[in-house]
């Protein structure tokens, strides 16, 4: 699988709502620094929207709030949408490519003409893109795509080459690219709470599909909304799908399933906006916990029409309450790219295995 993460849908609330601590609970983020999970500040054209808001400590990109990719490879493309309060007075970073050990590959700074730097490692100059590629108070699509072994580097805005920030490094680092780190600044330059991302979506190159520049996407939660197939017991009440559908998450609202172990449960899914055109990948996002030492792992699979299923891994469970997720990039039905047609009909199965 290429696809290695998605997070902070448009004009949603997502997985954790506004309480940043949930983002540690086994998905990819290994580190907050002070980032916070705040409402869209264009809260006119986005008023259910929880969104990344920036930040860095003294050390700048490596003390940021940060992902580990799941899959590090030499190849990463990182797309998101990029919001800016107001330009800064100086030079900052605000998306950088770090090793697996945490230093500095590649980065993205913003001038305060709004211009966009291409550095290598933390501060070396490469490219200049020096004429406003972004301004205050606007939602951009910003994609990078790097290589540390071949050393090619692009970066696309809102699905169209920047051409200033193409290029090829003569002498690139090889190995692997670990980390995405989202900070607010560099080395020593200090707070600045004005950059804010949503639409993450993170890649390698490892497999064949979802590799390369993906455009102009959003991310789109599809939440359950009934019981299609439901064989475990509840917390309380008789249906299942109403226990699983919150955010930020309530542990103590749960489905549950015995040693038995049971059936299968499944559960259809909300649709996607009627403005969607195509699908790139889904991903199953289940939180789950056992509440024992003994064996306990928990299967998850999409399926567009009930009958053929795309099953991820067979997950160990522990005893906290933990994200796992399972990334589709085509439909069992077909062999090619989801549909909305499909995504629309798209229910979710978890099956207790042990």
């Amino acid at each position: 699988m290429s696809l290695q993460w998605a997070d902070f849908p448009s004009g949603q609330i997502g997985l954790y709502g506004t309480d940043r601590n949930f983002m540690l609970n086994g998905t990819p983020w290994i580190a907050l620094s002070s980032a916070q999970l705040v409402a869209d500040p264009d809260s006119a054209s986005f008023p259910n929207g929880v969104v990344l808001r920036h930040d860095s400590g003294p050390s700048g990109p490596p003390e940021a709030v940060r992902m580990a990719i799941p899959t590090p490879h030499q190849k990463i493309g990182v797309a998101f949408r990029f919001y800016l309060a107001s330009l800064p007075t100086g030079t900052r970073g605000f998306l950088h490519l770090l090793t697996t050990g945490n230093s500095g590959l590649y980065g993205l700074r913003v001038r305060p003409n709004g211009g966009i730097e291409l550095v290598k490692g933390i501060s070396t100059i490469l490219e200049t893109a020096d004429f406003p590629v972004l301004l205050a108070n606007s939602w951009n699509h910003l994609e990078i795509l790097a290589d540390v072994v071949t050393g090619e580097i692009e970066v696309r805005k809102n699905g169209v080459e920047i051409a200033a920030l193409t290029h090829t490094d003569a002498s690139p680092a090889g190995g692997t690219i670990g980390i995405v780190s989202y900070p607010s600044g560099n080395p020593g330059s200090g707070s600045f709470n004005k950059m804010y991302s949503k639409d993450h979506v993170v890649y390698n190159g490892a497999g064949t599909q979802f590799n390369d520049f993906q455009g102009n996407v959003s991310v789109y939660d599809q939440w359950p909304d009934g019981d299609q197939a439901f064989n475990w017991a509840t917390s309380s009440g008789a249906t299942g799908f109403n226990l699983i559908d919150e955010s930020p998450p309530d542990d103590a609202d749960y489905i549950e399933a015995d040693d038995t172990p049971p059936a299968a449960s499944e559960f259809t899914l909300g649709d996607l906006p009627a403005d969607v055109t195509s699908v790139r990948a889904m991903i199953s996002i289940v939180r789950a916990f056992k509440t024992d030492g003994g064996d306990g792992n928990l299967q998850v699979g999409l399926t567009p029409d009930g009958v053929d299923y795309d099953d991820g891994l067979d997950h160990p469970l522990t005893t906290s309450p933990t994200y796992h997720y399972d990334a589709s990039e085509l439909s069992p039905a077909t062999g090619v790219p989801w549909t909305p047609i499909e995504a629309n009909s798209a229910r979710i199965r978890v099956n207790r295995t042990t």
